[in-house]
């Protein structure tokens, strides 16, 4: 015989499923059924509980959500700063991909995680390339070199202080 936690967490899990299949089975919305088939992955979450040094690295991204709500506000605030920039510099040479702050938005997110950015600096650069290779180097360096890196040493020093 095992443990009672193990025991009540088995057949709670069973009963579940059992319960997601019977949903299912029933016409009615095939949305909601699907919904609840979803759900059924939800019961991964359980390794948590039985991996230690996961319970570790999930409690240290737990801890440092303030701090990376301060660093993702400081980024939000630098991806306007250069989207409005961005239009402003290459709204009328590169209107597919600086048109609108939207699209300019769209764009600052694919140059922050350097997905094929030269396609970018090429389009951008047809009067300026002085201009557009420090907007788009100076936002590479301060978007993916330091913004990103700051959310790597708040996760760390989060499990430095766990560990």
């Amino acid at each position: 015989m095992g443990t009672g936690r193990g025991a009540t967490s088995g057949m709670g899990g069973n009963l579940f499923d059992f319960l997601i299949v019977a949903l299912c089975c029933f016409p009615g919305e095939a949305q909601f059924a699907a919904v609840f088939r979803l759900a059924r992955g939800l019961r991964l979450l359980r390794l948590v509980t039985a991996v230690p040094r996961l319970q570790l690295l999930v409690g240290a991204l737990l801890k440092s959500l303030g701090a990376m709500g301060y660093v993702t506000l400081l980024l939000a605030l630098v991806f306007y700063i250069y989207g409005v920039a961005g239009v402003h510099l290459f709204g009328r040479i590169d209107p597919n991909h600086f048109g609108t702050l939207a699209v300019a938005l769209l764009s600052l997110f694919r140059l922050i995680t350097l997905d094929n950015w030269t396609d970018l600096f090429l389009a951008a650069s047809g009067q300026s390339a002085l201009i557009a290779a420090l907007y788009f180097v100076s936002f590479i360096m301060l978007g993916t070199m330091i913004m990103l890196n700051l959310f790597i040493g708040i996760i760390m020093n989060s499990m430095a202080e766990n560990a």
